[in-house]
């Protein structure tokens, strides 16, 4: 194996980062896809980036599928992901289901920030 850079959750989170930086969100879900066949486990973080370049991409529905999704990832989602999943539905002005995040966040118990 020698010359080889094996990828970790380093690598796919800064490939993450620039996606969501770029509105790059096809290529984030892509990532964030391929990331459980290289046995490198997604985390909050890595929702969170993947759902903003969603929601920046004008892709609310990818956006809250991914958090829809986080529980069979064994993630739970934390205020970063709800809020990254309200601010995709507030920007398509969906904004009964981005109360309804927040509701869920109470439900949860998910801490909200208070800034």
């Amino acid at each position: 194996r020698r010359g080889k850079v094996e990828a970790n959750m380093f690598h796919y989170s800064a490939a993450l980062s620039a996606c969501e930086k770029g509105c790059a969100w096809p290529l984030a879900l892509d990532v964030l896809s391929e990331m459980p066949g290289v046995a490198v486990k997604a985390n909050e973080f890595s929702f969170s980036s993947a759902m903003s370049a969603c929601a920046k991409g004008e892709r609310w529905q990818s956006a809250v599928r991914l958090l829809g999704s986080m529980p069979e990832m064994v993630v739970t989602p934390n205020e970063v992901n709800f809020g990254a999943a309200i601010f995709a539905c507030a920007g398509a002005g969906l904004w009964q289901m981005a109360a309804s995040f927040l509701e869920q966040m109470a439900h949860e118990r998910v801490r909200r920030s208070e800034e």
